[in-house]
């Protein structure tokens, strides 16, 4: 009888031992992340971070995260694919526009693999706005600079914006200035191409009455006040002139309903 037990016993240890054994390699089966950070850059873009310390038993096929007002956001809510990675490090990127700034939202980022999903800590952040982009001149709103023989500022009287193409026009003094960006622009600095039509997300194009134009590498400020509306300002700009030579100072400062 003795026997009997001791040989029960042994099996009942060699049973949960591989229990135990089984727990630790399906644990293991899933990848395993941590969230490092949330934050707003001052291009008008919000970034979440997460690590990848493991992918698991078998490689990752989705890395990103999840958004939503609610403290746990589901796997489809808000989802966003990591588009950047450094490392181990991983970097989902939304735009603040998307984001309501009276609401609380809670960040979720997920990895999977064929043996299911794993999630970091949740992170939370309220007020949710782009900082604003502070231009080294002081041009009166809606006016612009324009020297051909002489130095004179001039009030914008219209403006039109064509989301289509993602570019708008100002007319004044008899003259149609045309500000043409590669996509829908945010809240950023961008810098100009010249007569080059943009190729890149922070390049704009810039021309007079198409036939002056902005020469390349000035910088272009973009602030987002809300939803709607866009203060663009360029300062300190050089155009190629017209009759008489150049290149001429050109800046600008007007507020864009898109």
């Amino acid at each position: 009888m003795k026997k009997l037990h001791l040989l029960i016993l042994g099996i009942t240890f060699l049973l949960y031992s591989s229990c135990e054994d089984d727990k630790t390699i399906v644990s293991d089966y899933s990848p395993k992340l941590v969230t490092k950070s949330v934050e707003v850059k001052q291009d008008g873009t919000l970034w979440v971070a997460f690590e990848l310390l493991s992918e698991g038993k078998d490689p990752v096929e989705w890395i990103g995260c999840n958004a939503d007002t609610v403290p746990t956001p589901s796997f489809q809510s808000f989802q966003n694919m990591a588009t950047y990675k450094d490392g181990s490090i991983y970097y989902s990127v939304y735009n603040v526009s998307d984001f309501d700034s009276t609401k609380t939202y809670y960040f979720r980022p997920f990895a999977n693999n064929v043996y299911g999903v794993t999630y970091g800590q949740v992170m939370e952040l309220s007020n949710i706005k782009a900082i604003p982009v502070e231009a080294p001149c002081t041009l009166p709103l809606n006016t612009f600079e324009f020297l051909e023989s002489e130095r004179s500022i001039y009030s914008v009287t219209d403006i039109s914006f064509n989301g289509a193409y993602h570019d708008f026009q100002a007319y004044a003094f008899g003259m149609t200035m045309d500000v043409t960006f590669l996509t829908l622009p945010h809240n950023g600095i961008y810098e100009t191409t010249h007569y080059e039509y943009p190729d890149k997300e922070n390049e704009v194009r810039i021309s007079v009455n198409n036939s002056y134009y902005v020469l390349a590498n000035a910088s272009v400020y973009v602030n987002e006040l809300d939803a709607n509306r866009l203060e663009i300002t360029i300062c300190d700009a050089q155009h190629t002139g017209g009759s008489f030579g150049g290149p001429y100072p050109f800046n600008l400062r007007v507020i864009v309903n898109r």
